[in-house]
């Protein structure tokens, strides 16, 4: 045995390799005492996602896909800073098996600190929701077009991906201003 009687505990550690869309991860094989790189897809976002992947032997490869893969957020929403009256658009990339469904919320705190959700698009005549599938196999590319761009639209927006095996989410601020010199300029940027 490679480390005398201590065995690791199973655990996977990220490689520096990355194929497309697919993330290699080491782990011990506690039986043999040795490592072992498997494909995996996506990432897992919380420590609980990964044991839950580990105790449930899940090789989320081309190889498995019926093992399954929680989402996972590709390309999250960039923050945006615009004028009234302008055309803005957030996209959000999303991929698991099976194929994630994507929705779009805004995010709404109140002044307790409370927040909400509004499901997109809502009642709103200036706010579109478009999705489809790809640019890859069990991918899900989404948009938010909001034009006229107005001071209400200001906010936080929340791109949500959920399947059968979990869910994930990101989020993106638009800040809404009167005129263009009102936008700060960062240096470097």
């Amino acid at each position: 045995m490679l480390f005398g009687s201590h065995t690791p505990s199973p655990a996977l550690v990220p490689s520096p390799f990355k194929s497309g869309s697919f993330l290699l991860l080491t782990t011990w094989a506690p039986v043999e005492g040795s490592l072992l790189s498997v494909p995996v897809l996506g990432t897992p976002h919380s420590p609980e996602q990964l044991e839950a992947a580990i105790a449930e032997k899940v090789l989320l490869s081309p190889l498995c896909p019926q093992a399954g893969a929680w989402p996972s957020i590709v390309t999250p929403p960039k923050e945006i800073w615009n004028v009234t009256g302008a055309k803005i658009y957030l996209s959000c990339e999303v991929m698991g098996i099976p194929t994630p469904v994507l929705t779009w919320n805004k995010i709404i705190r109140g002044q307790s600190g409370v927040q909400r959700l509004e499901l997109l698009p809502g009642d709103r005549d200036n706010l579109a929701i478009q999705t489809r599938g790809g640019p890859e196999k069990h991918e899900v590319t989404g948009w938010v077009l909001i034009s006229p761009l107005s001071k209400e639209d200001a906010g936080e927006y929340e791109c949500h991906a959920s399947n059968s095996k979990g869910e994930a989410t990101a989020s993106a601020r638009i800040t809404v201003l009167n005129a263009l010199h009102e936008i700060p300029i960062t240096k470097g940027r």
